[in-house]
């Protein structure tokens, strides 16, 4: 795509989606594109008209709502700009390009200094990262899965696998910002798995970047039972397919401060007893709240179905 800049307007740099503004008739101009689309940096092509003589050009950058910070200066017979230091991740990456210039037949010699304009970067997708399960609702049956956002993209394209493994939704979200979905209608007490790749509309095509790796999401179950006698607390549970262990977590308080009790594989009895949380011995009296974690571990990495600090369900019960 290329855009042409002119004198009088706001300046030179265009990457991507530019806007055309209009000038005078007689302004000089100065052609640029972007050339190529990376991960890592920007580049951009120029060519000034004949008839003008460009003195220099200063390249800025700004990210997020940030300062403009300058980060070269090149000569005008220089016929690219690489800006270097960006990532897809980064918020809002602006590039404002400022050139100075005379016409070849100026008798006055003066030199003008060229007016401005700011565009938005478009990168090639990175590895898209931190793809995790955010909640698993097991009573109206939803997964909202959430990854790491890259900014400066066009969209995503997942891929949901059911909780048998062969049956795939594929779907292509337009827009940065759209950095998780939601699925619904699944089913308890299984397992399923889910991919993510970032793409880039750039020169009238889709560049994909690199699948995410694969993440498991796997239930917790409500589906629990607590007894207590003589100060001890018995949790038995429902088993969720395709889990390799349960970690029983406890604590005092209903939304903080859970500690593992003890982790079993899935392949035993779901029955865990304890008389101790945190090496501290259970009071009779005193109300314990009480969740099962399902875990699966796939090669090194183990997958949980609660990443976060409290539960989405627990039960309690008074200790006796």
């Amino acid at each position: 795509m290329t855009k042409v800049l002119k004198a009088g307007m706001l300046p030179f740099v265009v990457l991507v989606c530019a806007i055309i503004l209009f000038m005078p008739k007689d302004a000089k101009a100065v052609t640029a594109e972007q050339n190529g689309i990376y991960v890592d940096k920007a580049v951009v092509q120029f060519t000034p008209d004949a008839s003008e003589e460009v003195l220099s050009y200063t390249i800025y950058v700004k990210k997020n709502d940030g300062d403009w910070v300058q980060k070269q200066t090149l000569g005008g017979g220089a016929q690219t700009a690489t800006v270097t230091g960006l990532k897809p991740t980064d918020s809002y990456i602006w590039i404002k390009g400022e050139y100075k210039y005379k016409f070849k037949n100026s008798t006055t010699g003066k030199v003008y200094d060229g007016t401005r304009t700011v565009y938005d970067v478009k990168m090639r997708p990175a590895k898209v990262t931190g793809l995790h399960q955010e909640r698993w609702y097991y009573y109206i049956k939803q997964i909202n899965a959430e990854w790491t956002r890259q900014n400066s993209i066009t969209g995503y394209q997942t891929e949901f696998y059911g909780h048998n493994l062969k049956k795939v939704k594929r779907q292509l979200m337009d827009g940065a910002f759209k950095n998780y979905n939601t699925y619904k209608k699944i089913k308890n007490g299984k397992t399923y798995k889910m991919r993510v790749r970032g793409y880039t509309e750039f020169g009238g095509t889709k560049v994909w970047g690199e699948w995410s790796a694969y993440t498991w999401f796997v239930g917790q179950t409500p589906k629990m039972k607590l007894t207590s006698k003589k100060k001890k607390i018995t949790v038995t549970w429902g088993k969720v397919s395709g889990a390799t262990s349960y970690t029983v977590m406890a604590s005092t308080k209903p939304n903080k401060g859970y500690k593992a009790v003890k982790t079993v594989s899935a392949k035993k009895k779901a029955r865990v007893t304890f008389k101790k949380l945190a090496k501290k011995k259970l009071k009779k009296g005193k109300t314990y709240y009480v969740y099962v974690r399902s875990n699966k571990k796939v090669g090194k990495k183990t997958f949980y179905s609660n990443d976060k600090g409290s539960p989405l369900y627990y039960t309690l019960i008074r200790c006796r």
